[in-house]
């Protein structure tokens, strides 16, 4: 299950998702064999990403990490922000 670090928990955290909201949302897992990304990729919803929204994708990755991408942009983990994890 992924673990979003988007939740703002006391008013000195940033808001990691300023400006981020209309990004997909990226669910990859690297594969150590030949260190390609295995990935699903969503649209954001029509409000945008919120820490809500998220977090109903938490159960689609056992093992991998969470990003969100610029829409126009082909998969490209330098482009990405990453928001979460299975390790986390």
């Amino acid at each position: 299950m992924l673990t979003f670090v988007t939740d703002i928990k006391s008013p000195g955290e940033p808001d990691i998702l300023a400006g981020l909201e209309t990004y997909d949302l990226v669910l990859g897992q690297l594969d150590s064999n030949n260190d390609s990304l295995q990935a699903l990729r969503f649209s954001a919803p029509k409000g945008g990403w919120n820490h809500n929204e998220l977090t109903l994708y938490a159960n689609l990755l056992d093992v991998g990490d969470a990003y969100l991408i610029p829409p126009s942009e082909t998969l490209n983990l330098g482009m990405a922000c990453w928001i979460g994890s299975t390790e986390v």
